[in-house]
Protein backbone atom coordinates (compact mmCIF):
# COMPACT_ATOMS: atom_id res chain seq x y z
CA UNK A 1 0.00 0.00 0.00
CA UNK A 2 2.79 2.44 0.91
CA UNK A 3 4.48 1.87 -2.45
CA UNK A 4 1.23 2.71 -4.28
CA UNK A 5 0.82 5.88 -2.24
CA UNK A 6 4.37 6.92 -3.07
CA UNK A 7 3.87 6.06 -6.74
CA UNK A 8 0.78 8.28 -6.87
CA UNK A 9 2.67 11.12 -5.15
CA UNK A 10 5.53 10.86 -7.66
CA UNK A 11 3.48 10.55 -10.83
CA UNK A 12 -0.34 10.92 -10.72
CA UNK A 13 -0.51 10.72 -14.53
CA UNK A 14 1.26 7.36 -14.69
CA UNK A 15 -0.90 6.17 -11.79
CA UNK A 16 -4.09 6.88 -13.74
CA UNK A 17 -2.65 5.32 -16.88
CA UNK A 18 -2.03 2.20 -14.81
CA UNK A 19 -5.60 2.25 -13.45
CA UNK A 20 -6.96 2.66 -16.99
CA UNK A 21 -4.91 -0.33 -18.16
CA UNK A 22 -6.17 -2.40 -15.23
CA UNK A 23 -9.76 -1.44 -16.07
CA UNK A 24 -9.17 -2.44 -19.68
CA UNK A 25 -7.78 -5.78 -18.49
CA UNK A 26 -10.67 -6.36 -16.08
CA UNK A 27 -13.66 -5.13 -18.06
CA UNK A 28 -12.93 -5.51 -21.79
CA UNK A 29 -11.84 -9.13 -22.46
CA UNK A 30 -14.57 -11.55 -23.59
CA UNK A 31 -17.10 -8.74 -24.05
CA UNK A 32 -18.12 -10.23 -27.41
CA UNK A 33 -17.83 -13.87 -26.33
CA UNK A 34 -21.36 -13.98 -24.92
CA UNK A 35 -24.51 -12.59 -26.60
CA UNK A 36 -26.45 -9.93 -24.73
CA UNK A 37 -28.82 -11.44 -22.21
CA UNK A 38 -32.59 -11.01 -22.25
CA UNK A 39 -34.23 -8.81 -21.14
CA UNK A 40 -32.51 -5.63 -20.13
CA UNK A 41 -29.20 -5.90 -21.99
CA UNK A 42 -30.91 -6.66 -25.31
CA UNK A 43 -33.68 -4.13 -24.72
CA UNK A 44 -31.28 -1.25 -24.09
CA UNK A 45 -29.01 -2.22 -26.97
CA UNK A 46 -31.98 -2.34 -29.35
CA UNK A 47 -33.04 1.16 -28.30
CA UNK A 48 -29.54 2.40 -29.12
CA UNK A 49 -29.42 0.45 -32.40
CA UNK A 50 -32.70 2.00 -33.54
CA UNK A 51 -31.27 5.45 -32.80
CA UNK A 52 -28.38 4.63 -35.15
CA UNK A 53 -30.70 3.20 -37.82
CA UNK A 54 -33.19 6.08 -37.84
CA UNK A 55 -30.92 8.96 -36.89
CA UNK A 56 -33.59 9.98 -34.35
CA UNK A 57 -31.67 10.52 -31.12
CA UNK A 58 -34.32 12.59 -29.37
CA UNK A 59 -37.10 10.00 -29.12
CA UNK A 60 -36.17 6.52 -27.78
CA UNK A 61 -37.89 3.86 -29.86
CA UNK A 62 -38.46 0.14 -29.66
CA UNK A 63 -39.77 -1.64 -32.75
CA UNK A 64 -39.47 1.86 -34.22
CA UNK A 65 -42.31 3.09 -32.02
CA UNK A 66 -42.00 5.56 -29.09
CA UNK A 67 -40.59 3.98 -25.93
CA UNK A 68 -41.69 5.71 -22.73
CA UNK A 69 -39.94 3.75 -19.99
CA UNK A 70 -36.47 5.33 -20.04
CA UNK A 71 -34.86 8.67 -20.95
CA UNK A 72 -32.11 8.59 -23.57
CA UNK A 73 -28.69 9.42 -22.06
CA UNK A 74 -27.43 5.84 -21.71
CA UNK A 75 -28.73 4.98 -25.17
CA UNK A 76 -26.85 7.96 -26.57
CA UNK A 77 -23.65 6.52 -25.08
CA UNK A 78 -24.41 3.10 -26.53
CA UNK A 79 -25.30 4.57 -29.93
CA UNK A 80 -21.99 6.47 -30.00
CA UNK A 81 -20.16 3.27 -29.07
CA UNK A 82 -22.00 1.33 -31.77
CA UNK A 83 -21.01 3.88 -34.37
CA UNK A 84 -17.39 3.28 -33.36
CA UNK A 85 -17.40 -0.49 -32.79
CA UNK A 86 -20.51 -1.77 -34.56
CA UNK A 87 -23.81 -3.01 -33.18
CA UNK A 88 -22.45 -6.21 -31.63
CA UNK A 89 -21.95 -7.03 -27.99
CA UNK A 90 -18.75 -4.99 -27.62
CA UNK A 91 -20.43 -1.83 -28.86
CA UNK A 92 -23.32 -2.31 -26.43
CA UNK A 93 -21.13 -3.03 -23.40
CA UNK A 94 -18.18 -0.70 -23.95
CA UNK A 95 -19.84 2.37 -22.29
CA UNK A 96 -19.96 0.53 -18.97
CA UNK A 97 -16.28 -0.34 -19.19
CA UNK A 98 -15.72 3.42 -19.40
CA UNK A 99 -18.09 3.84 -16.45
CA UNK A 100 -15.90 1.39 -14.53
CA UNK A 101 -12.82 3.56 -14.94
CA UNK A 102 -14.70 6.79 -14.14
CA UNK A 103 -16.34 5.22 -11.08
CA UNK A 104 -13.05 3.96 -9.67
CA UNK A 105 -11.55 7.39 -10.27
CA UNK A 106 -14.49 9.02 -8.45
CA UNK A 107 -14.14 6.64 -5.51
CA UNK A 108 -10.41 7.29 -5.24
CA UNK A 109 -10.79 11.05 -5.37
CA UNK A 110 -13.67 11.06 -2.88
CA UNK A 111 -11.73 8.82 -0.49
CA UNK A 112 -8.58 10.90 -0.90
CA UNK A 113 -10.50 14.07 -0.07
CA UNK A 114 -12.00 12.58 3.08
CA UNK A 115 -9.25 10.36 4.49
CA UNK A 116 -6.21 10.49 2.22
CA UNK A 117 -4.65 8.61 -0.70
CA UNK A 118 -4.42 5.29 1.14
CA UNK A 119 -8.12 5.24 1.91
CA UNK A 120 -8.97 6.17 -1.68
CA UNK A 121 -6.99 3.14 -2.85
CA UNK A 122 -8.76 0.88 -0.35
CA UNK A 123 -12.23 2.09 -1.34
CA UNK A 124 -11.43 1.65 -5.00
CA UNK A 125 -10.08 -1.85 -4.38
CA UNK A 126 -13.04 -3.00 -2.26
CA UNK A 127 -15.45 -1.88 -4.96
CA UNK A 128 -13.56 -3.39 -7.89
CA UNK A 129 -13.01 -6.75 -6.17
CA UNK A 130 -16.68 -7.31 -5.24
CA UNK A 131 -18.86 -9.45 -7.45
CA UNK A 132 -21.75 -7.39 -8.83
CA UNK A 133 -19.94 -4.02 -8.79
CA UNK A 134 -17.26 -5.59 -10.97
CA UNK A 135 -19.61 -7.53 -13.25
CA UNK A 136 -21.84 -4.52 -13.92
CA UNK A 137 -18.95 -2.84 -15.70
CA UNK A 138 -18.87 -5.79 -18.09
CA UNK A 139 -22.59 -5.47 -18.87
CA UNK A 140 -24.87 -3.47 -21.10
CA UNK A 141 -27.08 -2.38 -18.19
CA UNK A 142 -28.05 1.19 -17.46
CA UNK A 143 -27.32 1.24 -13.73
CA UNK A 144 -23.54 1.87 -13.61
CA UNK A 145 -23.94 5.33 -15.12
CA UNK A 146 -27.11 6.08 -13.15
CA UNK A 147 -25.41 5.17 -9.87
CA UNK A 148 -22.28 7.09 -10.77
CA UNK A 149 -24.18 10.33 -11.41
CA UNK A 150 -26.11 10.02 -8.13
CA UNK A 151 -22.87 9.35 -6.24
CA UNK A 152 -21.25 12.43 -7.82
CA UNK A 153 -24.27 14.56 -6.91
CA UNK A 154 -24.11 13.48 -3.26
CA UNK A 155 -20.36 14.06 -3.14
CA UNK A 156 -20.76 17.60 -4.41
CA UNK A 157 -23.45 18.28 -1.80
CA UNK A 158 -21.13 16.99 0.90
CA UNK A 159 -18.28 19.11 -0.46
CA UNK A 160 -20.46 22.23 -0.36
CA UNK A 161 -21.57 21.50 3.17
CA UNK A 162 -17.96 21.25 4.36
CA UNK A 163 -16.34 24.11 2.45
CA UNK A 164 -15.12 27.19 4.27
CA UNK A 165 -16.92 29.65 1.98
CA UNK A 166 -20.67 28.92 1.94
CA UNK A 167 -21.16 31.57 -0.78
CA UNK A 168 -19.20 29.47 -3.26
CA UNK A 169 -21.94 27.65 -5.13
CA UNK A 170 -19.80 25.78 -7.65
CA UNK A 171 -20.32 22.44 -5.85
CA UNK A 172 -24.07 23.01 -5.88
CA UNK A 173 -24.00 23.66 -9.63
CA UNK A 174 -21.86 20.59 -10.31
CA UNK A 175 -23.97 18.44 -8.01
CA UNK A 176 -27.21 19.63 -9.61
CA UNK A 177 -25.73 18.94 -13.03
CA UNK A 178 -24.80 15.39 -11.99
CA UNK A 179 -28.29 14.80 -10.62
CA UNK A 180 -29.79 16.13 -13.86
CA UNK A 181 -27.65 13.66 -15.80
CA UNK A 182 -28.93 10.86 -13.53
CA UNK A 183 -32.49 11.91 -14.35
CA UNK A 184 -31.62 11.81 -18.05
CA UNK A 185 -30.18 8.33 -17.55
CA UNK A 186 -32.99 6.51 -15.76
CA UNK A 187 -35.63 8.97 -14.68
CA UNK A 188 -36.90 10.92 -11.67
CA UNK A 189 -36.12 8.12 -9.19
CA UNK A 190 -32.72 9.83 -8.93
CA UNK A 191 -34.34 12.92 -7.41
CA UNK A 192 -36.28 10.78 -4.94
CA UNK A 193 -33.13 8.96 -3.79
CA UNK A 194 -31.02 12.10 -3.40
CA UNK A 195 -33.91 13.91 -1.74
CA UNK A 196 -34.35 11.16 0.85
CA UNK A 197 -30.60 11.06 1.58
CA UNK A 198 -30.48 14.84 2.04
CA UNK A 199 -33.61 14.76 4.21
CA UNK A 200 -31.98 12.10 6.41
CA UNK A 201 -28.85 14.23 6.78
CA UNK A 202 -30.94 17.31 7.55
CA UNK A 203 -32.77 15.48 10.33
CA UNK A 204 -29.43 14.58 11.95
CA UNK A 205 -27.93 18.04 11.46
CA UNK A 206 -30.82 20.24 12.46
CA UNK A 207 -32.20 21.26 9.05
CA UNK A 208 -29.33 23.56 8.13
CA UNK A 209 -30.48 23.92 4.53
CA UNK A 210 -33.84 25.33 5.62
CA UNK A 211 -31.91 28.27 7.05
CA UNK A 212 -30.22 28.88 3.67
CA UNK A 213 -33.00 28.34 1.11
CA UNK A 214 -31.00 29.73 -1.82
CA UNK A 215 -28.63 26.75 -1.73
CA UNK A 216 -31.21 23.99 -2.39
CA UNK A 217 -32.79 26.32 -4.95
CA UNK A 218 -29.51 26.63 -6.87
CA UNK A 219 -28.96 22.86 -6.69
CA UNK A 220 -32.52 22.17 -7.85
CA UNK A 221 -32.39 24.67 -10.71
CA UNK A 222 -29.16 23.14 -12.01
CA UNK A 223 -30.80 19.72 -11.99
CA UNK A 224 -33.96 20.99 -13.69
CA UNK A 225 -31.96 22.91 -16.28
CA UNK A 226 -30.00 19.82 -17.35
CA UNK A 227 -33.11 17.60 -17.29
CA UNK A 228 -35.11 20.02 -19.43
CA UNK A 229 -32.56 19.78 -22.22
CA UNK A 230 -34.35 16.55 -23.15
CA UNK A 231 -37.65 16.51 -21.24
CA UNK A 232 -38.49 19.99 -22.46
CA UNK A 233 -37.48 19.22 -26.04
CA UNK A 234 -39.50 16.01 -26.22
CA UNK A 235 -42.54 17.72 -24.71
CA UNK A 236 -42.33 20.56 -27.21
CA UNK A 237 -42.00 18.09 -30.06
CA UNK A 238 -44.71 15.59 -29.04
CA UNK A 239 -46.89 17.50 -26.61
CA UNK A 240 -47.54 16.53 -22.97
CA UNK A 241 -48.71 13.00 -23.81
CA UNK A 242 -45.24 11.51 -23.67
CA UNK A 243 -44.42 13.15 -20.34
CA UNK A 244 -47.69 11.89 -18.84
CA UNK A 245 -47.16 8.34 -20.09
CA UNK A 246 -43.54 8.39 -18.90
CA UNK A 247 -44.58 9.55 -15.41
CA UNK A 248 -47.29 6.89 -15.20
CA UNK A 249 -44.79 4.21 -16.16
CA UNK A 250 -42.29 5.34 -13.50
CA UNK A 251 -45.00 5.27 -10.86
CA UNK A 252 -46.06 1.78 -11.94
CA UNK A 253 -42.49 0.53 -11.52
CA UNK A 254 -42.51 1.76 -7.92
CA UNK A 255 -45.94 0.48 -6.92
CA UNK A 256 -46.45 -2.81 -8.81
CA UNK A 257 -44.36 -5.99 -9.23
CA UNK A 258 -43.11 -5.37 -12.76
CA UNK A 259 -42.84 -8.24 -15.23
CA UNK A 260 -43.13 -10.84 -12.50
CA UNK A 261 -40.27 -9.35 -10.45
CA UNK A 262 -41.86 -9.73 -7.04
CA UNK A 263 -39.98 -10.79 -3.95
CA UNK A 264 -39.91 -11.00 -0.15
CA UNK A 265 -39.21 -7.86 1.96
CA UNK A 266 -35.61 -8.85 2.78
CA UNK A 267 -34.76 -9.53 -0.86
CA UNK A 268 -32.21 -6.72 -1.23
CA UNK A 269 -30.46 -7.55 2.04
CA UNK A 270 -29.72 -11.02 0.68
CA UNK A 271 -28.76 -9.66 -2.75
CA UNK A 272 -26.27 -7.23 -1.23
CA UNK A 273 -24.77 -9.79 1.16
CA UNK A 274 -24.11 -12.26 -1.66
CA UNK A 275 -23.73 -9.92 -4.63
CA UNK A 276 -21.48 -7.29 -3.05
CA UNK A 277 -19.24 -9.87 -1.40
CA UNK A 278 -16.60 -9.54 0.03
CA UNK A 279 -17.21 -5.82 0.65
CA UNK A 280 -20.63 -6.61 2.17
CA UNK A 281 -19.20 -8.76 4.97
CA UNK A 282 -16.36 -6.31 5.52
CA UNK A 283 -18.88 -3.47 5.81
CA UNK A 284 -21.00 -5.37 8.35
CA UNK A 285 -17.90 -6.10 10.41
CA UNK A 286 -16.81 -2.47 10.19
CA UNK A 287 -20.20 -1.04 11.17
CA UNK A 288 -21.00 -3.41 14.02
CA UNK A 289 -17.79 -5.14 14.94
CA UNK A 290 -15.20 -2.47 15.50
CA UNK A 291 -14.66 -0.66 18.80
CA UNK A 292 -16.18 2.74 19.45
CA UNK A 293 -15.48 5.55 18.83
CA UNK A 294 -14.52 4.92 15.23
CA UNK A 295 -11.24 6.26 14.04
CA UNK A 296 -11.11 9.49 12.08
CA UNK A 297 -11.86 13.13 12.57
CA UNK A 298 -15.05 15.11 12.06
CA UNK A 299 -14.66 15.17 8.27
CA UNK A 300 -14.53 11.37 8.04
CA UNK A 301 -17.34 11.01 10.57
CA UNK A 302 -19.48 13.46 8.60
CA UNK A 303 -18.87 11.62 5.35
CA UNK A 304 -19.64 8.33 7.06
CA UNK A 305 -23.03 9.77 7.98
CA UNK A 306 -23.72 10.46 4.31
CA UNK A 307 -22.68 6.94 3.33
CA UNK A 308 -24.84 5.41 6.05
CA UNK A 309 -27.79 7.52 4.95
CA UNK A 310 -27.31 6.41 1.33
CA UNK A 311 -27.11 2.74 2.36
CA UNK A 312 -30.28 2.80 4.44
CA UNK A 313 -32.27 4.93 2.00
CA UNK A 314 -31.55 2.47 -0.80
CA UNK A 315 -32.30 -0.58 1.35
CA UNK A 316 -35.53 0.76 2.83
CA UNK A 317 -36.84 2.41 -0.34
CA UNK A 318 -36.35 -0.60 -2.59
CA UNK A 319 -37.55 -3.02 0.06
CA UNK A 320 -40.82 -1.06 0.02
CA UNK A 321 -40.98 -0.93 -3.79
CA UNK A 322 -42.99 -3.93 -4.98
CA UNK A 323 -40.75 -4.72 -7.97
CA UNK A 324 -37.74 -6.67 -6.72
CA UNK A 325 -34.93 -6.55 -9.27
CA UNK A 326 -31.26 -7.14 -8.46
CA UNK A 327 -29.93 -3.85 -9.79
CA UNK A 328 -32.44 -1.69 -7.88
CA UNK A 329 -30.15 -1.85 -4.83
CA UNK A 330 -26.90 -1.45 -6.80
CA UNK A 331 -26.41 2.12 -5.54
CA UNK A 332 -25.73 0.60 -2.12
CA UNK A 333 -22.46 -0.85 -3.44
CA UNK A 334 -20.80 2.54 -2.85
CA UNK A 335 -21.42 2.77 0.92
CA UNK A 336 -20.78 -0.95 1.43
CA UNK A 337 -17.35 -0.64 -0.19
CA UNK A 338 -16.74 2.54 1.85
CA UNK A 339 -17.37 0.79 5.17
CA UNK A 340 -15.34 -2.21 4.09
CA UNK A 341 -12.42 0.13 3.35
CA UNK A 342 -12.88 1.75 6.76
CA UNK A 343 -12.58 -1.64 8.40
CA UNK A 344 -9.41 -2.51 6.48
CA UNK A 345 -7.86 0.83 7.42
CA UNK A 346 -8.57 0.21 11.06
CA UNK A 347 -7.04 -3.26 10.79
CA UNK A 348 -3.89 -1.65 9.42
CA UNK A 349 -3.63 1.25 11.82
CA UNK A 350 -4.91 -0.06 15.13
CA UNK A 351 -4.61 -3.82 14.89
CA UNK A 352 -8.37 -4.28 15.32
CA UNK A 353 -9.28 -7.94 14.99
CA UNK A 354 -12.28 -9.14 13.03
CA UNK A 355 -14.62 -10.96 15.46
CA UNK A 356 -14.95 -14.67 14.89
CA UNK A 357 -18.60 -14.38 13.96
CA UNK A 358 -17.79 -12.15 11.00
CA UNK A 359 -14.94 -14.42 9.95
CA UNK A 360 -17.45 -17.28 9.93
CA UNK A 361 -19.92 -15.19 7.94
CA UNK A 362 -17.28 -14.33 5.33
CA UNK A 363 -16.12 -17.94 5.13
CA UNK A 364 -19.75 -19.06 4.80
CA UNK A 365 -20.49 -16.72 1.89
CA UNK A 366 -17.23 -17.68 0.16
CA UNK A 367 -18.19 -21.32 0.64
CA UNK A 368 -21.55 -20.59 -1.03
CA UNK A 369 -19.61 -19.25 -4.02
CA UNK A 370 -17.41 -22.35 -4.04
CA UNK A 371 -20.30 -24.79 -3.80
CA UNK A 372 -22.29 -22.93 -6.46
CA UNK A 373 -19.27 -22.99 -8.79
CA UNK A 374 -18.62 -26.70 -8.22
CA UNK A 375 -22.32 -27.51 -8.59
CA UNK A 376 -22.54 -25.60 -11.86
CA UNK A 377 -19.63 -27.55 -13.31
CA UNK A 378 -20.95 -30.82 -11.91
CA UNK A 379 -24.38 -30.33 -13.47
CA UNK A 380 -22.76 -29.24 -16.74
CA UNK A 381 -20.74 -32.45 -16.86
CA UNK A 382 -23.70 -34.58 -15.73
CA UNK A 383 -26.89 -32.83 -16.95
CA UNK A 384 -28.96 -35.96 -16.28
CA UNK A 385 -28.72 -35.12 -12.55
CA UNK A 386 -31.03 -32.18 -13.21
CA UNK A 387 -33.12 -33.30 -16.18
CA UNK A 388 -34.38 -36.31 -14.20
CA UNK A 389 -35.95 -33.84 -11.78
CA UNK A 390 -37.56 -31.66 -14.47
CA UNK A 391 -40.30 -34.00 -15.63
CA UNK A 392 -42.91 -31.27 -15.26
CA UNK A 393 -40.98 -28.66 -17.26
CA UNK A 394 -40.39 -29.82 -20.85
CA UNK A 395 -38.81 -26.51 -21.85
CA UNK A 396 -36.17 -26.67 -19.11
CA UNK A 397 -35.48 -30.33 -19.92
CA UNK A 398 -34.98 -29.48 -23.57
CA UNK A 399 -32.59 -26.64 -22.65
CA UNK A 400 -30.17 -29.23 -21.30
CA UNK A 401 -30.08 -31.04 -24.62
CA UNK A 402 -27.53 -28.43 -25.72
CA UNK A 403 -24.09 -29.91 -26.23
CA UNK A 404 -21.75 -27.95 -23.97
CA UNK A 405 -18.25 -28.99 -22.94
CA UNK A 406 -17.20 -28.58 -19.32
CA UNK A 407 -13.49 -29.52 -19.21
CA UNK A 408 -11.55 -30.09 -15.99
CA UNK A 409 -10.28 -26.52 -15.71
CA UNK A 410 -13.83 -25.19 -15.23
CA UNK A 411 -13.36 -26.26 -11.59
CA UNK A 412 -10.75 -23.50 -11.12
CA UNK A 413 -13.28 -20.82 -10.16
CA UNK A 414 -14.60 -23.00 -7.36
CA UNK A 415 -11.06 -23.59 -6.10
CA UNK A 416 -10.43 -19.83 -5.88
CA UNK A 417 -13.65 -19.41 -3.88
CA UNK A 418 -12.71 -22.32 -1.62
CA UNK A 419 -9.30 -20.78 -1.00
CA UNK A 420 -11.05 -17.51 -0.11
CA UNK A 421 -13.22 -19.34 2.45
CA UNK A 422 -10.13 -20.84 4.09
CA UNK A 423 -8.42 -17.44 4.25
CA UNK A 424 -11.52 -15.92 5.85
CA UNK A 425 -11.57 -18.59 8.52
CA UNK A 426 -7.90 -19.01 9.36
CA UNK A 427 -6.07 -15.85 8.27
CA UNK A 428 -8.64 -13.10 7.54
CA UNK A 429 -6.10 -11.06 5.56
CA UNK A 430 -8.09 -8.41 3.63
CA UNK A 431 -5.76 -8.19 0.64
CA UNK A 432 -5.67 -11.96 0.27
CA UNK A 433 -9.47 -12.03 0.44
CA UNK A 434 -9.88 -9.28 -2.17
CA UNK A 435 -7.26 -10.79 -4.46
CA UNK A 436 -8.68 -14.31 -4.34
CA UNK A 437 -12.21 -13.07 -4.97
CA UNK A 438 -11.01 -10.98 -7.90
CA UNK A 439 -9.47 -14.16 -9.30
CA UNK A 440 -12.81 -15.91 -8.81
CA UNK A 441 -14.59 -13.11 -10.71
CA UNK A 442 -12.16 -13.17 -13.63
CA UNK A 443 -12.14 -16.96 -13.89
CA UNK A 444 -15.93 -17.15 -13.59
CA UNK A 445 -16.36 -14.57 -16.36
CA UNK A 446 -14.15 -16.65 -18.62
CA UNK A 447 -15.58 -20.05 -17.71
CA UNK A 448 -19.30 -19.72 -17.03
CA UNK A 449 -21.43 -17.14 -18.94
CA UNK A 450 -20.80 -18.45 -22.46
CA UNK A 451 -21.57 -22.01 -21.35
CA UNK A 452 -24.72 -20.96 -19.47
CA UNK A 453 -25.88 -19.00 -22.51
CA UNK A 454 -25.64 -22.15 -24.64
CA UNK A 455 -28.45 -23.62 -22.54
CA UNK A 456 -30.59 -20.53 -22.03
CA UNK A 457 -30.91 -18.56 -25.27
CA UNK A 458 -28.23 -19.55 -27.75
CA UNK A 459 -30.59 -21.33 -30.17
CA UNK A 460 -32.89 -18.31 -30.18
CA UNK A 461 -30.04 -15.85 -30.81
CA UNK A 462 -28.44 -17.98 -33.54
CA UNK A 463 -31.75 -18.37 -35.40
CA UNK A 464 -32.39 -14.64 -35.58
CA UNK A 465 -28.80 -13.83 -36.49
CA UNK A 466 -29.35 -15.85 -39.67
CA UNK A 467 -32.25 -13.58 -40.64
CA UNK A 468 -30.11 -10.44 -40.91
CA UNK A 469 -30.80 -8.66 -44.17
CA UNK A 470 -33.96 -10.63 -44.96
CA UNK A 471 -37.15 -8.50 -45.15
CA UNK A 472 -39.49 -10.17 -42.68
CA UNK A 473 -41.46 -9.72 -39.50
CA UNK A 474 -40.12 -11.38 -36.32
CA UNK A 475 -41.94 -12.31 -33.14
CA UNK A 476 -42.14 -14.65 -30.17
CA UNK A 477 -45.18 -16.49 -28.92
CA UNK A 478 -45.97 -17.28 -25.31
CA UNK A 479 -42.98 -15.46 -23.81
CA UNK A 480 -41.35 -12.06 -23.92
CA UNK A 481 -37.99 -11.56 -25.59
CA UNK A 482 -36.07 -8.66 -27.10
CA UNK A 483 -33.72 -11.00 -28.96
CA UNK A 484 -35.64 -11.13 -32.30
CA UNK A 485 -35.37 -7.44 -33.15
CA UNK A 486 -31.79 -6.84 -32.05
CA UNK A 487 -30.14 -9.94 -33.42
CA UNK A 488 -32.03 -9.98 -36.72
CA UNK A 489 -31.27 -6.23 -37.09
CA UNK A 490 -34.78 -5.27 -38.16
CA UNK A 491 -35.34 -2.15 -40.24
CA UNK A 492 -38.33 0.23 -40.11
CA UNK A 493 -39.82 -1.46 -43.19
CA UNK A 494 -39.93 -4.79 -41.31
CA UNK A 495 -42.32 -3.52 -38.64
CA UNK A 496 -46.02 -4.33 -39.19
CA UNK A 497 -48.59 -1.60 -38.81
CA UNK A 498 -50.05 -1.09 -35.36
CA UNK A 499 -52.92 -3.48 -34.72
CA UNK A 500 -51.81 -6.10 -37.27
CA UNK A 501 -52.19 -9.64 -35.93
CA UNK A 502 -49.15 -11.62 -37.05
CA UNK A 503 -50.79 -14.96 -36.29
CA UNK A 504 -53.79 -14.59 -38.58
CA UNK A 505 -53.80 -11.41 -40.70
CA UNK A 506 -52.83 -11.23 -44.36
CA UNK A 507 -49.27 -9.98 -44.63
CA UNK A 508 -46.92 -8.82 -47.36
CA UNK A 509 -43.81 -10.20 -45.63
CA UNK A 510 -43.07 -13.59 -44.05
CA UNK A 511 -43.20 -13.86 -40.27
CA UNK A 512 -40.68 -15.85 -38.23
CA UNK A 513 -41.83 -17.05 -34.82
CA UNK A 514 -39.94 -18.61 -31.94
CA UNK A 515 -42.08 -20.64 -29.54
CA UNK A 516 -41.16 -22.51 -26.39
CA UNK A 517 -41.77 -26.22 -26.71
CA UNK A 518 -44.47 -26.27 -24.04
CA UNK A 519 -46.51 -23.76 -26.10
CA UNK A 520 -46.08 -25.56 -29.42
CA UNK A 521 -49.55 -27.14 -29.63
CA UNK A 522 -51.26 -23.91 -28.58
CA UNK A 523 -49.37 -21.92 -31.21
CA UNK A 524 -50.12 -24.37 -34.02
CA UNK A 525 -53.82 -24.23 -33.19
CA UNK A 526 -53.81 -20.42 -33.46
CA UNK A 527 -51.59 -20.23 -36.57
CA UNK A 528 -52.38 -23.39 -38.58
CA UNK A 529 -50.69 -22.05 -41.72
CA UNK A 530 -47.32 -21.54 -39.96
CA UNK A 531 -44.66 -23.93 -41.20
CA UNK A 532 -42.44 -25.58 -38.61
CA UNK A 533 -38.77 -25.11 -39.48
CA UNK A 534 -36.92 -26.84 -36.66
CA UNK A 535 -36.72 -27.43 -32.93
CA UNK A 536 -33.60 -26.82 -30.86
CA UNK A 537 -32.94 -26.79 -27.10
CA UNK A 538 -36.53 -26.12 -26.15
CA UNK A 539 -37.28 -23.54 -28.85
CA UNK A 540 -39.45 -24.32 -31.90
CA UNK A 541 -39.06 -22.09 -34.96
CA UNK A 542 -41.79 -21.35 -37.50
CA UNK A 543 -42.26 -19.38 -40.68
CA UNK A 544 -45.63 -18.01 -41.74
CA UNK A 545 -45.46 -17.17 -45.44
CA UNK A 546 -47.03 -14.09 -47.03
CA UNK A 547 -50.65 -14.62 -47.95
CA UNK A 548 -51.69 -14.52 -51.57
CA UNK A 549 -54.32 -12.02 -50.48
CA UNK A 550 -51.84 -9.93 -48.55
CA UNK A 551 -52.18 -6.22 -48.80
CA UNK A 552 -49.33 -4.45 -50.65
Amino acid sequence: MESLIQFYARSPVRFWIGVALLCALWFLPFQSAVPLFDWDEVNFAELAREMVVTGNYLQPQFEFRPFTEKPPLFFWLQALSMQCFGTGEFGARFPNAVAGFVTLMALFLAGKRVRGVGFGLLWMGCYAASTLPHLYFRSGLIDPWFNLFIFLALNELYAHQNQTNPRNWSSLLWGGTALGLAVLTKGPAAVLIVGLVVLSIEVFQGFRWLRRPLEPLVFGLACIGVSLLWYGSITLMNGPGFAIEFTQRQWALLTTPDAGHGGFPGYHFVVLLLGCFPASVGAIASLWGQPKPRIGGSKAAGYGLWMSALLWVVLILFSLVRSKIVHYSSLAYFPLAYWAAMGIEQLQREGWRIPRGFKALGAGVALVYALASFALVGIGQNPEWLTERLEGDPFARANFEAVVEWPWFTFLAGLFALASALVWMFRAKPFWILGLHLLWIQSAVYLFPARIERYSQHANVAFYKRLRGEPAHVATYGFKSYVPFYYSERQPTDVPQSGVELLTDSLALPVYFVVKIDKQAEFEAKAPDARRLKSENGFVFYRRDPSKTALP
